[in-house]
């Protein structure tokens, strides 16, 4: 590319390349190591959504017993509260 400042009638050009610092032999090691651990990659992604769906279900019980306390017995809250704790041991 180019560019002329036509005021000055200046020129400058410009080389567009890429330059990764990679040779092709590398690029493709690299693309399948990747490959080899996308099922593993998959697997962990499942493994920490299903984590994040328990901490949500959990909060939400929580929250559940805390705006409910005047309601319930002091021993259902006991109860309550160590079976909420059980999926956050993990």
């Amino acid at each position: 590319m180019s560019a002329k400042d036509k005021a000055t009638n200046k020129e400058q050009k410009i080389h567009d390349q890429s330059s990764t610092g990679l040779t092709k032999e590398e690029a493709e090691k690299m693309r399948t190591e990747a490959e080899s651990h996308a099922e593993d990659d998959r697997r962990r992604m499942e493994e920490v959504e299903a984590r994040n769906r328990l901490d949500g279900i959990v909060y939400q019980a929580e929250k559940m017993v805390r705006e409910n306390r005047e309601k319930s017995g002091k021993r259902m809250r006991s109860r309550w509260r160590r079976r909420l704790k059980t999926p956050r041991k993990r």
